[in-house]
């Protein structure tokens, strides 16, 4: 998948961010609440959110989850598994995020603008 977006005209702390959800609609929570970034706070599946909020500053963070666990704005970088620093605010291009999965070797790579930001099996 990848998403090319841009942030314009707006730079500073915010409440919110830009998420990217890859979750089964069958084990996740109705997406009724919308209280978390826009999602549910209960899924079962792969959470990306880019935000200024996290402990240094703008990040893209991953989060996984099964179901069991329940996320706030407040502890939501508690639970990152990867991440990397993206100064995305009031940015004069648009950033490109490139999220592949290789089935045969199991690893998940994340890019930012061609860069690897992490990757994983």
């Amino acid at each position: 998948m990848e998403w090319t977006f841009r942030s314009v005209d707006y730079a500073g702390d915010t409440d919110g961010g830009l998420s990217f959800w890859f979750i089964s609609a069958s084990k996740s929570k109705p997406l009724a609440g919308k209280s978390f970034f826009n999602g549910p706070s209960e899924f079962d599946g792969l959470h990306v959110l880019i935000d200024k909020n996290g402990p240094v500053s703008s990040t893209l963070g991953a989060r996984l989850n099964d179901g069991t666990q329940s996320f706030t704005k407040e502890n939501v970088h508690e639970s990152t598994f990867a991440s990397c620093l993206m100064g995305y605010q009031d940015s004069s291009v648009p950033s490109t995020v490139r999220l592949t999965y290789d089935r045969g070797n199991s690893l998940l790579k994340l890019q930012v603008d061609n860069r690897v930001c992490f990757q994983t099996r």
